[in-house]
Order: structure tokens, then C-alpha cells, then sequence
């Protein structure tokens, strides 16, 4: 099975978030297995690596101020994911 990673669960985020919004709702303890059901095989640091290498792009994208898009992410799932 291929191993989704930072990117793709990023470009999910930005494109058709349905799926991420319904996990982002269950309670913390039960995230990590749901995100990792869907595929996705990556930790909060290669998350947080993803995100600050790549902020200018992302805030661009999202009309965000310096920072907003990553404090949201790592905030709502970066310490389950490790």
C-alpha cells in the first residue's frame, strides 16, 4: 500500500477537505488511527517541516497571513500524528 505523505495530505486540505473536516471532529485519541486509515504515513515533524518550507506558497494560496495556515494545522493535528 502506498504511504500517502505531508504534501498530499496538505493538497486533501486545500482541495476537497470533506474527509479531513470529519476526522478534525472526532475526539484527539481517535485522530491518528482515522488519519492513518485513510493512508496517510507521515509525522507531525515531517508535517511541520512540510508546512514551514513551503509557508509562502501555502498562505498565498489560502489568502493567510505569516503563519496562520501552519499555527491552524499543527494546532488541530500535529501532535497525533507521530
Amino acid at each position: 500500500m502506498c504511504t500517502l505523505d505531508a504534501k498530499d495530505f496538505v493538497s486533501e486540505l486545500m482541495r476537497a477537505p470533506e474527509r479531513l473536516v470529519k476526522i478534525s471532529q472526532m475526539p484527539e485519541e481517535e485522530r491518528r488511527g482515522a488519519i492513518r486509515a485513510l493512508g496517510y504515513g507521515f509525522t507531525s515533524r515531517e508535517l511541520d517541516d512540510y508546512i514551514c518550507y513551503y509557508a509562502d506558497m501555502l498562505r498565498d494560496d489560502l489568502y493567510l497571513g505569516e503563519g496562520d495556515f501552519r499555527d491552524i494545522i499543527m494546532k488541530k493535528w500535529g501532535n497525533c500524528l507521530e
